[in-house]
Order: structure tokens, then sequence, then C-alpha cells
């Protein structure tokens, strides 16, 4: 006979193990997203673009690519349409990473004296942090709060829709 609480147990261990993974793959994708945004900023500079106005373009073109590899591989959301609640929930994570880093590349640069591409990457640990809690419990936080559910059992999880 089963008891719940093995139940409950079993599921904490396999969200614990699927934050890990979700985590590493949220920072494949974010390394990739990366790289997109670090060579479209320097591009921009290299036009002569202002680094505070480079920097909203360059966010911009990886936060699109990151939504769509976040939204399929990261966080497995394949049942939710590209445009839902996960999507505006994920524009208003980005946006709030893009004002994070904007002020840490403002300060860096204007107080810390550090070179725009340096402090462009220096900034995105922290962005990356922040983006990828408020991602996982809340962007596409539907499919965690169907696994934390007592009485949800493996039809409920599949029939959630965001996995």
């Amino acid at each position: 006979m089963s008891r719940p609480w093995q139940n409950m147990s079993q599921r904490n261990s396999a969200r614990t193990d699927d934050s890990m993974s979700q985590f590493v793959r949220f920072c494949i994708v974010g390394a990739g997203n990366t790289l997109t945004a670090v060579a479209i900023y320097a591009i921009a500079l290299g036009l002569g673009t202002p680094y505070l106005a480079a920097v909203p373009v360059a966010y911009f073109v990886g936060t699109s690519q990151g939504y769509l590899l976040h939204r399929r591989w990261t966080f497995r959301s394949r049942n939710v349409p590209a445009v839902s609640a996960a999507a505006a929930r994920y524009s208003v994570v980005q946006l709030g990473g893009l004002g994070i880093n904007l002020l840490l590349v403002f300060i860096f640069v204007r107080f810390a004296d550090v070179p725009h591409i340096a402090a462009q990457v220096l900034a995105v640990p922290i962005v990356v942090l922040s983006t990828f809690i408020t991602s996982r419990n809340w962007a596409f936080a539907g499919f965690y709060r169907m696994l934390s559910r007592p009485d949800a059992d493996d039809d409920d999880i599949r029939l959630s829709g965001e996995h």
C-alpha cells in the first residue's frame, strides 16, 4: 500500500532533480543567448550606437531567442501556445532582467570604469540567476504548481498543459 508521505517525498526528490537539470538547461540556453546578445552589442557599439541604447537592442534579440528555447526545452511547455500567459509573464521577467542589466552596466561603466563589453559580461551572472528564479517560479510555473499538489497523480500532471 502506498503511503501519502512517500509519494510526496518522491515528488519533492524529483522536483529537486528537475530543478537542477532545468538550471543546467537554462544556463546552456543562456550561454547561447549571451553570445548572441554580446555579438549584437559589440556590432551596435562598432556602428557608433551609444552603449545604453545598445543594451536593450542586444537584450531583445537574446530574449526572443531565449523564450523559444526555454519554452520548448528548458521548461518543456510544448503544449502551451507560443502566444500565451507564459509568454506575457516571460516578457515581464525579461523586462525586469533588462532593468537589472542596464543598471549594472551603467554602474560598472560609470562608477567602476569597466570597459563597455566587460561590463555587459559582468552583469550576466546576476541577471541569469534572477531571471531563472522568476521564470521557474512564475513565468513557466503552471506545471510545477501541479507537481506540488499532494493529490496530483500522473494523469493530472500530463493533462496540466505546461510540460
